[in-house]
C-alpha cells in the first residue's frame, strides 16, 4: 500500500506534507488500518480491547510528492482508573497539530456513547475531519449506505469513506482524499522511514503483544515490558525485557509450569522481532517482575513532567 519516491523525484517546494490522527473507540480498527496503509506490521493488533496505548506514526506516500503521516491512537472511551485515563489522555493528545482527523467507526456497531463523546468533540474543535467505517465486509451494501447516511447528518465530516482494511477495499479513495487536501509543507520524515518509534519501543510492544495472544484473558491490561539492554555482540543483537506484573499470581500465569509459558512468549517474540524490525538473529532473553504500583509512579511521573 505505502508508496515511496524515487530519491530527487521532488523538490522541498513542491511537497506536500499532512499528519492525520486516526481515532475511534476500542478494536475500531485503527491498527490494523495503520500497519495495511504503512505496508508493515508497525502498531501490535490483537482481540483485546485498548491493546494500544500510545500514539505511533505510520508513515507513507501517497505519490511522489505528498507525505501522509498517520497517528494511530488508543481507543477513546469513558476511563475508570489511572491507567485507563492515562491511556484516553494520550488518544486526545494526538489532535494536537495534526492537519486532519479520521474518526474510525466499526460498521457492525452502534454509535454509542464513546462515538458520541468523540463527535462532539470534533464539532467543538472545528478540527477538518473525516468518517471512516471499518470492517464492511461483513455487512450487505443496503446497511451500509444507512450507516453512512447517519453519519452524513453529523456536520463535522467533510467526507464518508467505507473500507475493509484486511481486504484493501476502498483505501486507496481515502488516500487520494487526504492527499488532494495536504497542505503545502516539507516532509516530516525521510524517505525510507516508515515509523518514528525506536526499535526498543518496537521490540517491547511485540513481546506485549506475544503476551497478549498466548494468555486471552488470564492477564489483564495491568503489565507492560521494557526493553532494559540492546547490544550487539558478535553480529548478533541481545535484548533484555522485563515483562511487570502487579500480583505473584500473575507472575507465576506468565512464567507458567516448568517456564514453560515464558519460553513459548520468548521464541515468538524473537521471531517476530527478526522478522518484523528486519534483525538477522537475535537473543532475547525476558525476566517477570512484580511491581504492585508501577501504574501510579507512572502516573506521577507525568504529572511532574507536566508542570
Amino acid at each position: 500500500m505505502n508508496k515511496q519516491p524515487k530519491a530527487n523525484d521532488t523538490t522541498q517546494e513542491q511537497q506536500k506534507c499532512a499528519v492525520i490522527a486516526l481515532i475511534g473507540a476500542p478494536n475500531a480498527g485503527k491498527s490494523t488500518l495503520i500497519n495495511t496503509l504503512v505496508g508493515q506490521k508497525i502498531a501490535i493488533a490483537t482481540h483485546k480491547a485498548q491493546t494500544t496505548r500510545k500514539n505511533i506514526r505510520g508513515i507513507m506516500f501517497a505519490n511522489t510528492q505528498t507525505q501522509l503521516v498517520f497517528v494511530d491512537t488508543p481507543g477513546i472511551f469513558k476511563p475508570d482508573g489511572l491507567l485507563e485515563k492515562s491511556i484516553v489522555k494520550e488518544a486526545w493528545r494526538a489532535l494536537d497539530g495534526c492537519d486532519m482527523v479520521c474518526l474510525l467507526i466499526d460498521a457492525n456497531r452502534k454509535l454509542d456513547e464513546n462515538y458520541q463523546i468523540i463527535i462532539e468533540h470534533l464539532k467543538r474543535q472545528q478540527i477538518k475531519s473525516c468518517a471512516v467505517l471499518t470492517k464492511i465486509d461483513s455487512l450487505p451494501k443496503a446497511l451500509l449506505i444507512e450507516k453512512a447516511l447517519q453519519l452524513g447528518q453529523h456536520e463535522c465530516f467533510e467526507k464518508i469513506f467505507m473500507i475493509s482494511a484486511l481486504k484493501k477495499s476502498g483505501i486507496q479513495d481515502m488516500i487520494e482524499y487526504l492527499a488532494q487536501h495536504s497542505p503545502a509543507s516539507a516532509w516530516l520524515y525521510p524517505e525510507e522511514e516508515l515509523t518514528d518509534s525506536p526499535l526498543r519501543e518496537m521490540a517491547a510492544e511485540i513481546t506485549r503483544e506475544q503476551v497478549f495472544l498466548q494468555l486471552h484473558q488470564e492477564i489483564p491490561y495491568e503489565m507492560k515490558v521494557e526493553t532494559d539492554l540492546w547490544k550487539d555482540v558478535e553480529g548478533v543483537v541481545e535484548i533484555y525485557q522485563t515483562l511487570y506484573v502487579i500480583k505473584e499470581s500473575q507472575q507465576k500465569i506468565v512464567i507458567g509450569s516448568k517456564g514453560q509459558r515464558l519460553k513459548s512468549i520468548g521464541i515468538n517474540a524473537r521471531k517476530q522481532i527478526q522478522h518484523r524490525l528486519g534483525i538477522p538473529k537475535v537473543r532475547l532473553f525476558l525476566h517477570v517482575k512484580v511491581r504492585p504500583n508501577w501504574i501510579e509512579n507512572e502516573a506521577g511521573i507525568h504529572t511532574k513532567a507536566k508542570k
